[in-house]
């Protein structure tokens, strides 16, 4: 499993929409990273596109379509289907052998739209997009880089640490026990590019955690607060590597560029950990160890 996250890894969702393609839908307002690693997404400026007309490109394992195995097939759908011209379409592009790009749109003619850009997104089959070399916002990231499960060579030494079967699918979350199959030695790490407030701000956090309390760990801003489920000795620790810049666009309620930009947003590591918040903040000391050591 960690060969194949570690061949993900690189890869630039972003690079997987066409350029030309989406110039024909219009011009991009935000182009780039959106909340997970593996997702992309693009908002729009011209006028004629209108409000809250996006592009989602995402990142998704498994096998797409009922001809498994077909690298040419694409499979679009909608959520309108009562509507003689649907406002949302998705089509997924099986771009690489156990996972598939899923484009996600919300513009002009979408189910359109949708099916030329997954056409397009085919032709990287062979030639996928690489983070290193990526022109767009927040995606050749140090974070993106970093393995969070190379975290357990420092915090499993003197344990036996065990990969959970599900939710490892991606490489830009860990989860695991410490100790073989313990539940209570269980741990969650995720990485995101999110809105800065919902994860940083104390006075935010403490609407559903009232015991949450700011730390620092390596230098960087940090919050502990509970864990909204599991055992009582749940503990979360969130850690912001960069806060981004507000932004000079004008949003308006109708405006879903206010989702699909960078504005207050920052990288966040962000750890729950069954066994406790001792056990949370080695291992987010461990993962920030590791992060400062990337070149940036």
């Amino acid at each position: 499993m960690i060969a194949y996250r570690d061949t993900l890894r690189p890869l630039d969702p972003c690079g997987y929409l066409d350029d030309a393609v989406i110039h024909l839908i219009g011009t991009p307002n935000y182009f780039g990273a959106d909340r997970e690693f593996s997702r992309c997404s693009v908002s729009f400026k011209s006028p004629d596109i209108g409000p809250g007309s996006t592009i989602m490109a995402s990142m998704v394992p498994g096998i797409t379509g009922q001809r498994q195995g077909d690298e040419s097939v694409i499979t679009t759908d909608t959520y309108d289907d009562n509507k003689a011209k649907p406002d949302h379409c998705f089509a997924d592009a099986p771009v690489g052998d156990r996972w598939y790009i899923s484009f996600t749109v919300d513009s002009g003619d979408p189910c359109a739209a949708a099916r030329d850009i997954a056409t397009a997104a085919l032709t990287r089959r062979l030639d996928p997009p690489l983070r290193a070399t990526s022109k767009y916002a927040h995606m050749n990231s140090p974070l993106a880089a970093l393995d969070p499960c190379a975290v357990l060579g420092t915090i499993g030494q003197g344990h036996h640490p065990a990969l959970a079967e599900d939710g490892n699918d991606l490489p830009w979350q860990c989860r695991f026990q410490l100790d073989g199959n313990d539940d209570s030695t269980y741990q969650d790490i995720q990485y995101e590019f999110s809105r800065d407030r919902t994860q940083m701000d104390i006075e935010f956090v403490r609407e559903r955690d009232s015991t949450a309390k700011e730390t620092t760990i390596g230098g960087l801003r940090a919050v502990q607060s509970k864990g909204e489920w599991g055992p009582d000795s749940r503990c979360r620790i969130s850690v912001s590597t960069a806060l981004q810049p507000p932004s000079d666009a004008v949003f308006t309620p109708a405006h879903l560029g206010s989702i699909f930009d960078d504005h207050l947003k920052s990288e966040i590591i962000t750890i729950d950990a069954f066994n406790g918040c001792a056990a949370a903040r080695a291992t987010a000391e461990g993962l920030i160890g590791l992060y400062q050591q990337l070149p940036h």
